[in-house]
């Protein structure tokens, strides 16, 4: 007698319908606000002197986003805030590689904001599912090394 694979099978998502709705559906503001909450409390941190790596780190992780969003066609006017942010971000890192202690200046700041208010603009513009698929690409981007992403840590 012949040995038969027994295949197993996984039940899908119980709630099909409720999923497909929450992946076409916009991001709820709370959700908004939280993610906003953090990344202006990381530029706080930086304005007043208490920044750490991972306040930078948080900045640099939205930054990617903005440009992976902004290379891809949403909202590409960003392109030019991620720049200067991108150079800030270098910038810090090169003066924290010198003197370990994470400085930022005025114009740094503000290149800051400037990238995170478009990137408000580019998330509000888009569904989550389209949100999520520009996390993993912008994931994926990181870990290949690519030349446009900042890389902290």
């Amino acid at each position: 007698m012949r040995k038969k694979c027994k295949r197993k099978v996984y039940p899908l998502n119980p709630n099909i319908v409720a999923a497909v709705i929450e992946s076409v559906g916009f991001i709820p503001n709370q959700d908004f606000d939280r993610l906003r909450i953090m990344a202006l409390g990381s530029v706080e941190a930086l304005a007043t002197g208490a920044g750490t790596v991972a306040d930078l780190r948080c900045l640099s992780d939205n930054l990617n986003i903005s440009e992976t969003m902004a290379d891809s066609g949403v909202g590409p006017e960003a392109l030019e805030a991620c720049a200067a942010a991108q150079a800030a971000v270098l910038s810090i890192m090169k003066r924290y590689g010198k003197w370990k202690k994470i400085e930022t200046t005025p114009a740094e700041l503000q290149a800051f904001r400037e990238m995170l208010a478009y990137l408000d603009a580019q998330r509000t513009s888009i569904s989550r599912g389209e949100y999520e698929k520009f996390i993993v690409k912008t994931w994926a981007r990181i870990r290949s090394n690519n030349d446009k992403c900042v890389i902290v840590g």
